[in-house]
């Protein structure tokens, strides 16, 4: 990296990174973790339009069925029409409307015992005693990369958290 300073003109910083002749991608991501993937049916829910998309892509060539909502009133919703349909819900905890861990509660109303992974941006929204008391599965702190969604999920679907 170089860095130039000029007063009252401001600072100019030039960062150089080594070159990559290929794009990591589905070959790589299960080489470096031996993921299988899976079949089964992911509720995912996030405010953030863009995340639903992201893992929706990233999760689906793993052959996992990934079902997204940006609101988690509509998320329940389907989840009250379908319960059948769902494996896993993968939620953020801050969410207008109903907050992730009472989504997960709600859920577990209607399908006791379905599995659950949290995600938030900060630890400071949730203790060990309320992973404790709502039986959640993980909780995963932003940013999350693909691989570490995946080896979560293929965890609680072997049955080791």
């Amino acid at each position: 990296m170089k860095t130039t300073s000029q007063p009252g003109k401001g600072s100019r910083f030039d960062v150089y990174l080594p070159a990559c002749s290929e794009t990591p991608g589905i070959q790589s991501i299960q080489k470096e973790t031996k993921i299988k993937g899976g079949n089964q049916s992911i509720l995912f829910v996030d405010d953030e339009t863009v995340l639903c998309t992201i893992f929706k892509a990233s999760l689906s060539p793993f052959g996992y069925h990934v079902e997204t909502f940006d609101k988690s009133e509509d998320a329940l919703c389907f989840f009250k029409k379908n319960p059948a349909r769902f494996d896993l819900i993968i939620s953020d905890i801050i969410l207008p409307g109903i907050p992730g861990d009472i989504l997960v509660k709600k859920a577990r109303e209607i399908k006791p015992g379905i599995p659950a992974i949290l995600i938030t941006g900060s630890s400071n929204l949730i203790n060990e005693q309320v992973i404790a008391e709502l039986h959640i599965n993980a909780l995963l702190f932003k940013p999350i990369t693909t691989t570490k969604m995946i080896e979560t999920i293929q965890t609680i679907f072997e049955g080791k958290e």
